[in-house]
């Protein structure tokens, strides 16, 4: 279910079969035929190039639709992440460890396939304050332009906190979880001969509907260089 106040209340939402089966069967060939001469694992769209991806652009908009008319959130897409993962290309650190993003974004994952336990489902804690959880992302920035995380390049600061309870978001393919990236969350592991391939949505987001002229200036700017593409 998707609606305003779960997200505001839990930071993450989820939605089973979001797309149809003619639909995701288009995606899921898009997304083979996309990786057929590569060995990378994640291929990028920026936004202002997706209108060149028919069956891509086709699906953000629905996603964008439903974001808006559900959550009623400011969202500008950034990019769109194309992501195959299986056992050998897991690490003992981010994303595969309870964090939150340094940068504040409103992600949403698309899976492509049946995802189960041995899968590494999407995780993600269902009782953490996200109001805390921005303040501390905030002072990380502040002790950061005084030099003291100069070291630290990683994109999620690590949550440790035992209190913390989380699921592992099992779903069937062509469903969708969207998230606060300030809500604590991590990969799982996927067990051997399995895989996991998922679209990611990384968006700017305010978080509410309230105007904001930074935001206002980062779309006008944004769609200023899809045009000229």
């Amino acid at each position: 279910m998707i609606s305003k106040e779960n997200f505001e209340k839990f930071g993450f939402f989820q939605k089973e079969k979001f797309l149809s089966q003619d639909l995701l069967n288009k995606l899921n060939n898009f997304f083979d035929k996309s990786f057929e001469n590569t060995d990378q694992n994640v291929i990028k769209h920026e936004y202002i190039h997706l209108q060149n991806f028919k069956v891509l652009n086709r699906v953000f908009h629905e996603i964008r639709k439903t974001i808006l008319n559900k959550l009623k959130i400011n969202l500008l897409l950034r990019n769109v992440w194309m992501q195959r993962s299986y056992n050998d290309t897991i690490k003992k650190d981010l994303p595969y460890i309870p964090h939150i993003d340094k940068k504040r974004y409103f992600k949403l994952f698309l899976y492509l396939n049946d995802i189960k336990l041995e899968n590494g489902p999407f995780t993600v804690s269902i009782n953490s304050d996200i109001k805390k959880n921005e303040i501390l992302r905030k002072n990380w920035w502040i002790k950061n332009q005084e030099g003291a995380n100069h070291h630290d390049d990683r994109h999620g600061l690590l949550i440790n906190d035992n209190e913390l309870v989380y699921q592992k978001i099992c779903l069937p393919a062509g469903s969708i979880v969207g998230f606060d990236t300030n809500c604590p969350h991590y990969a799982s592991s996927i067990d051997k001969n399995c895989y996991r391939n998922v679209l990611r949505f990384n968006f700017y987001s305010t978080f509410n509907n309230k105007f904001s002229f930074s935001f206002l200036k980062k779309k006008i700017l944004t769609e200023f260089k899809k045009f000229r593409t």
